[in-house]
């Protein structure tokens, strides 16, 4: 299942305008080729994601990069609670996770684990800790 951001319209403003030297893009990776998605992430100068199976696409991001992984607090349990961290870890990459609590997941099936809603400017703040000064 994809994991969605409810308010991410109101999220991807709150970043354009807080980096407005960053091309700040939505990806779907299900809009894009393989070599597509290489293309996209080997030039990623930071990478905002959902935990799950696209946040693989790290992998491809350059050395020096940075991530920052939206986990729901409920995942920290999970054996696969580190996987991003270790990815990127291997790879010079600069990550961090940013813990989303159960107040915040959107009722999307019996567990609710995979939709939520973010405070735009606390992921702001968080991407400006985590980004170096431009």
């Amino acid at each position: 299942r994809v994991r969605e951001i409810s308010n991410a319209p109101e999220l991807l403003r709150a970043l354009s305008d807080a980096f407005p030297l960053y091309d700040v893009l939505p990806f779907d990776s299900a809009q894009h080729s393989l070599p597509e998605q290489v293309r996209i992430f080997a030039s990623a100068r930071a990478i905002l994601g959902a935990h799950g199976a696209g946040l693989s696409n790290a992998i491809f991001a350059p050395a020096g990069a940075h991530v920052l992984e939206l986990m729901p607090l409920v995942v920290v349990q999970a054996s696969v609670a580190t996987i991003f961290w270790h990815l990127c870890s291997s790879l010079n990459i600069t990550h961090r996770a940013y813990l989303i609590p159960p107040a915040l997941m959107v009722p999307d099936g019996p567990a609710s684990l995979h939709n939520f809603r973010l405070d735009p400017p606390q992921i702001v703040a968080a991407l400006q800790r985590l980004l170096p000064p431009s």
